[in-house]
């Protein structure tokens, strides 16, 4: 979750119209890592440009090397970071590498479900019941999953990239929710201290 609100705090920063590649040759001792390998490039906000190549808006060498030490890959790996000359519409570039667009459904879906229990929420969360009967935690499980599960999958790219965003207004959604949840569950679990 730590690094979708680090993608998330970087949309909102002024971008520097650089793009990071990293380009993975997997050898046969790799192979069986591929996947993993993968999925952390994901993680971390890279999308698929072509089959061994990814790309993020974000600078993150890092988080990169991390990877490659704890997967033995000092072999086959081709970093570039610098600006890049795209000869297509850039949000259809950014759905195609990132797939915005299938985020928009589950995004839209999750603002429609939880803005209305945020709603009835703010009514209760203060409630003695509501807070001694613990209903806020699994309110706040469900909350975090929901969200957990559709923002491992986002980019979270610069506004200047991709402007139009279901996820911010589910991000809002979910800091103002959580923070709701969060007070009802510590004065909760404060009984059992």
């Amino acid at each position: 979750m730590q690094q979708f609100w680090d993608r998330y705090a970087s949309r909102n920063e002024p971008w520097d119209k650089k793009w990071y590649l990293v380009n993975l040759e997997f050898g046969e001792e790799h192979k069986e890592n591929r996947s993993i390998i993968l999925e952390r490039l994901q993680q971390i906000g890279f999308g698929i440009l072509s089959t061994n190549t990814w790309i993020s808006p974000y600078y993150r060498p890092n988080e990169i090397q991390k990877i490659l030490t704890e997967f033995n890959m000092n072999t086959g790996v081709v970093e570039m970071h610098g600006e890049m000359k795209i000869y297509r519409d850039m949000v259809a570039f950014v759905d195609n590498v990132f797939h915005m667009k299938d985020l928009e459904k589950p995004y839209k879906n999750f603002i429609k479900v939880f803005s209305k229990k945020v709603e009835e929420t703010k009514k209760l969360y203060r409630e003695e019941w509501f807070v001694e009967g613990g209903y806020s935690l699994p309110l706040l499980h469900a909350l975090g999953w929901e969200f957990l599960s559709i923002a491992t999958d986002d980019a979270a790219l610069p506004k200047t990239v991709y402007p139009a965003w279901a996820g911010d207004e589910a991000a809002q959604l979910m800091i103002e929710f959580r923070k709701i949840l969060l007070e009802a569950s510590i004065k909760y679990l404060e009984k059992f201290a």
